[in-house]
């Protein structure tokens, strides 16, 4: 998988923040932004790697649709945006044991 820039209809993922509260006394709401994606893509599928918490704020905000028959429209890098479907979500393990979400797309 490579690192490059990816959006989902319209949204660039290296942007997506969660505000997040820290477990210490405070009255600040922090964003948390996640910023590595990584894609491998070929003519019949696409396969975007990402941290569980940008995949629930994009749920959460509704850029990704919870029916899975509806496309979304993807660019990567500078290639021109393509419509695609949400075929598959799979948890796995980096190198360094954190997990991550492979959000596996198919053409639409």
């Amino acid at each position: 998988m490579k690192r490059t820039q990816i959006r989902i209809n319209g949204q660039l993922l290296s942007e997506v923040g969660t505000r997040s509260i820290p477990d210490y006394p405070t009255t600040s709401i922090v964003t948390t932004i996640y910023p590595d994606v990584f894609v491998q893509e070929d003519q019949t599928s696409l396969s975007i790697e990402l941290n569980p918490v940008t995949l629930a704020q994009l749920y959460y905000d509704g850029t990704l649709p919870q029916d899975r028959e509806i496309a979304v429209e993807v660019k990567v890098g500078r290639k021109k945006p393509r419509p695609w479907r949400i075929d598959s979500l799979v948890m796995r393990k980096d190198r360094w044991d954190r997990s991550c979400l492979v959000l596996g797309l198919v053409p639409a």
